[in-house]
């Protein structure tokens, strides 16, 4: 995903998100269209070690719409797995 090569680490995720769909970060979760494209973006992005994990806990709250902890990189993909299937009706 081309906006991961220079994310520096004062962005945040769902700000670059939504700057790529030319969107407002409430769109992410609040129109299924950005929502379901955040969420491919996501499971996509190569060195998803590179985002800290508060910051994933932080994204991943606000797309499922409930409080996470993620603890580790391996629960990401699960997260964002569980979420690619249920994003689009």
């Amino acid at each position: 995903m081309a906006f991961m090569k220079g994310m520096r680490r004062t962005e945040h995720l769902l700000d670059r998100l939504a700057q790529e769909q030319d969107t407002v970060v409430s769109n992410l979760r609040l129109v299924t269209y950005y929502r379901h494209n955040a969420i491919l973006k996501l499971l996509q992005m190569p060195n998803k070690d590179s985002v800290s994990l508060l910051e994933w806990s932080r994204t991943l709250s606000y797309l499922a719409e409930v409080n996470l902890s993620i603890n580790s990189y391996g629960e990401v993909d699960a997260v964002l797995y569980e979420l690619s299937k249920s994003s689009w009706p």
